[in-house]
C-alpha cells in the first residue's frame, strides 16, 4: 500500500473530536465536600453517513434545570432529553410508545453509539454501564439497537430491541413498528412490543420471570384543516420495561381523535383550531378503567388577540375529575411580546381547585431573551383543609459575547422546594469551553448548594 492510499484509509477513521475534561464541585449541603471527576468524549465519523460517539466517566454539571411544574396528574412526567450524547439519533427512537426513554440513564460510567444510514436502513446502536432509574435504581449494562427501514418514499419500517443486563435480573425488549401512506390523505400506523423482566428476589420473596406485551393500531385521516384518528391499544399489567417510558400499563381499549386548524391572511380570523379527544380503556378482567373526554379550542383574531377555552371529563378509577379552563393572549403570533392570561377550575381526586396561570416573554435587548411563568392553584379538600400551590419560573440566557454566556433559571414553590441554577459558560477557544456553574436545589433528592467548575479541552 502506498502512502497516498494509507493516507486515505486513516482518513476514513478520523477522529472527528476528542473532548477531555476536568471539573470539581463543592457541595454546601451542612456537610462540606468536594468531588473531582474527568472523563473523556470522542466523536468519530466512520463514513460521511456513519458517526459513532464514545463517553467515559460523562459530566453534564453545565445542563440547564428542568422546567417544573405544579400541573395535577396521576401518571409519571415526561422530561426532554438536553444531554448531547442521548439527543444524537433520538429521532430515530420516537414511537407511539416509547420503548427507549433515555432519561432512564442517570449515573454513567461510559457508553458508546454508532448512528447513521446504510444501504437505505437509518439505525441507531447504544451501550451503556450505569445506573437506569426506573422507580428503583438498578445498576448494569444496557444496549439497544433501533433500526428504520423505508418503504417506497414516505412510509417506514421500524424494528427494536435491548438488553439490560443488571446485578438484580435483566429487562430485555424487542418490537417492531410501521408507519404507512395509503394514500395523500390516509395512513396507518401500528407496533407491537413483548418484554421479559426478571428481579433477582429479596431475601422473602419471590423472583418475577415473566412476559408482558404491548399493541397498537391506528388509523389517520389528514387533509387540510382536518385531521381524524382511531386507535386500539393494548398494554398488559405488568409491561414496564426499565429503559421504557409507558405511563399506563393493564389497559385495552380504542382511542378516538379529530382536530381542525386552519389559517386565513382575509378572513375575519387569523387562526382557527379546534381538538377533541375520546379514550376508553378497560382492565384485563373487564372493569372499566379509564374515561377521557377532552375538548379544545383556540381563535387568534387578525389583530394578533387570542382565546382559548378547553374541557375535560375524565373517570380515572376510582375518580371521577374534571376541568374546565379559559385564557387570552395579546400578540399571540410574537413569541417575544406574547402575553398569556389563564383561569381554570375543576376536581381532581375529590379536590376541587381553582388556577391561574400568567406568561410573557420578553427581550429587553437582542442578547437577553427572557421567559417567565406563575402559576397559582387555589385547593379545597373534602376534610375542610385549604392550601395553595403556586410556582415561580423566570429563565433566561445572556449573551454577554458571541463566544461568552449565562444561563439562568430561577424556580420556586410554595412547598419550600427551589431550583436556582446559574450557568456561565465560556468557548475560549473554537470547541473548547470553560463552566462556572451555581446550583441551590431543594427536592425530594436533594437539598443543598454546590459549585462546578469545568474545564473541556476539544482537539
Amino acid at each position: 500500500m502506498n502512502s497516498k492510499t494509507l493516507s486515505s484509509a486513516t482518513a476514513k477513521f478520523q477522529i472527528s473530536l476528542a473532548s477531555p475534561y476536568v471539573s470539581a464541585q463543592l457541595n454546601l449541603d451542612g456537610d462540606t465536600s468536594t468531588e473531582l471527576k474527568t472523563g473523556l468524549d470522542v466523536s468519530v465519523r466512520l463514513t460521511p453517513s456513519i458517526t459513532t460517539a464514545w463517553t467515559i466517566n460523562p459530566d453534564y454539571g453545565q445542563i440547564e434545570a428542568d422546567a417544573d411544574t405544579i400541573e395535577l396528574r396521576d401518571t409519571e412526567r415526561f422530561l426532554p432529553e438536553k444531554r448531547p450524547f442521548f439527543r444524537e439519533g433520538d429521532e430515530l427512537m420516537q414511537m407511539r410508545h416509547l420503548l427507549y426513554y433515555s432519561r432512564r440513564f442517570t449515573d454513567i460510567d461510559g457508553g458508546a453509539k454508532v448512528s447513521g444510514e446504510w444501504n437505505g436502513y437509518k439505525f441507531a446502536m447504544l451501550d451503556v454501564l450505569g445506573d437506569v432509574s426506573h422507580g428503583d435504581e438498578r445498576y448494569g449494562n444496557s444496549a439497544v439497537f433501533r433500526v428504520l427501514q423505508s418503504v417506497r418514499e414516505r412510509s417506514n419500517l421500524g424494528y427494536y430491541l435491548s438488553d439490560s443486563e443488571f446485578e438484580e435480573g435483566h429487562s430485555r425488549v424487542l418490537g417492531t413498528d410501521g408507519y404507512f401512506y395509503l394514500s395523500d390523505a390516509w395512513r396507518v400506523r401500528f407496533q407491537f412490543a413483548g418484554a421479559n423482566e426478571q428481579n433477582v428476589p429479596a431475601p422473602g420473596t419471590s423472583a418475577r420471570d415473566l412476559w408482558d406485551y404491548l399493541g397498537a393500531t391506528t388509523i389517520i385521516y389528514d387533509l387540510y384543516p382536518w385531521e381524524f384518528g382511531l386507535s386500539y391499544d393494548a398494554i398488559s399489567d405488568q409491561f414496564n420495561p426499565a429503559l421504557g417510558y409507558i405511563p399506563r400499563q393493564d389497559i385495552f381499549g380504542p382511542t378516538f381523535y379529530a382536530s381542525y386548524n386552519r389559517q386565513s391572511r382575509e378572513d375575519w380570523y387569523k387562526n382557527v383550531s379546534l381538538f377533541y379527544e375520546n379514550q376508553n380503556f378497560w382492565n384485563e378482567a373487564g372493569d372499566s378503567t379509564l374515561r377521557d373526554n377532552e375538548l379544545f379550542g383556540r381563535l387568534v383574531f387578525p389583530n394578533d388577540f387570542g382565546i382559548r377555552l378547553g374541557q375535560d371529563i375524565s373517570y380515572h378509577d376510582p375518580y371521577n375529575n374534571w376541568r374546565t379552563e379559559g385564557g387570552i393572549s395579546f400578540l399571540t403570533s410574537d413569541y417575544w411580546k406574547s402575553v398569556e392570561l389563564g383561569y381554570a377550575l375543576g376536581e381532581f381526586e375529590e379536590m376541587h381547585y381553582h388556577e391561574i396561570d400568567l406568561g410573557k416573554n420578553f427581550k429587553p435587548f437582542e442578547r437577553w431573551p427572557i421567559s417567565w411563568d406563575f402559576v397559582v392553584r387555589f385547593e379545597d379538600y373534602p376534610d375542610g383543609s385549604q392550601e395553595v400551590a403556586w410556582l415561580n419560573r423566570v429563565v433566561f440566557d445572556l449573551y454577554l459575547r458571541k463566544n461568552m454566556w449565562i444561563k439562568t433559571s430561577l424556580q420556586h414553590r410554595n412547598d419550600e422546594i427551589h431550583n436556582l441554577s446559574v450557568i456561565y459558560g465560556w468557548e475560549y477557544r473554537k470547541n473548547s469551553w470553560f463552566y462556572f456553574v451555581v446550583n441551590d436545589v431543594k427536592n425530594d433528592t436533594e437539598d443543598g448548594l454546590s459549585l462546578l467548575t469545568k474545564v473541556v479541552y476539544s482537539f
